[in-house]
């Protein structure tokens, strides 16, 4: 069924999945789990391209990225919860913001320039598992400063909607204030000598008309 499944969402027979035809091949897993039959042809509703804003790759190559079930257990410390509109709280705590940072540190900007290439951002977003429409509003709303890149402040609120997102959080139509103070001041807090993340700061978005 899943050779099925993805010679259906191989459209083009490339051999490989561009992003609208790994949407579709996700969708119709998912849909089969469910007890749904396969079509024969991959549906034309399936195969829409991702919002222009998710930055995007040429192709995703066959199988789930490695490290999938570890860049969940980054994102979520806690068992998910039933969808709701929203947790009692957007605040994100010390320890899974040392988390996030680890991430950022480690494989979105191992040189320390301060930000996560739009690459690297996706790759690892991508490995939550979430839908591609999730993951680019998430990174929409996060790139506070429409640069194509996040600063280190923006990539921890990212990491910290991506992680609600799989708790059944429905996401927000901005950062909430209060994640992106939280955010904001433990990168603001951390040391800028050597192997420090090399913050860049948010811009001043509230000041702005």
């Amino acid at each position: 069924e899943l050779s099925h499944i993805w010679q259906v969402s191989d459209v083009d027979g490339d051999g490989r999945l561009a992003p609208n035809e790994f949407v579709c091949a996700m969708a119709l897993t998912s849909r089969r789990k469910l007890g749904a039959s396969l079509p024969t042809t991959a549906p034309p509703g399936l195969l829409q391209s991702p919002p222009a804003k998710w930055p995007r790759s040429t192709s995703i190559d066959q199988g789930p990225p490695p490290g999938a079930e570890e860049a969940r257990q980054s994102v979520s410390a806690s068992p998910p919860r039933p969808p709701s509109e929203g947790p009692s709280s957007w605040n994100v705590g010390e320890a899974e913001l040392q988390r996030f940072l680890a991430v950022f540190r480690q494989e979105a900007d191992p040189a320390g320039s301060g930000f996560a290439g739009a690459t690297e951002a996706r790759d690892i977003m991508e490995r939550s598992g979430l839908p591609i429409a999730d993951l680019s509003h998430i990174y929409s709303i996060s790139d506070m400063d429409g640069d194509g890149r996040l600063a280190l402040p923006e990539f921890l609120c990212a990491m910290a909607l991506v992680a609600r997102r799989l708790q059944g959080v429905s996401l927000p139509p901005e950062v909430p204030d209060d994640m992106l103070d939280d955010c904001h001041d433990f990168a603001e807090s951390l040391d800028a000598g050597p192997g420090s993340a090399g913050v860049a700061s948010l811009p001043d978005v509230q000041a702005q008309d």
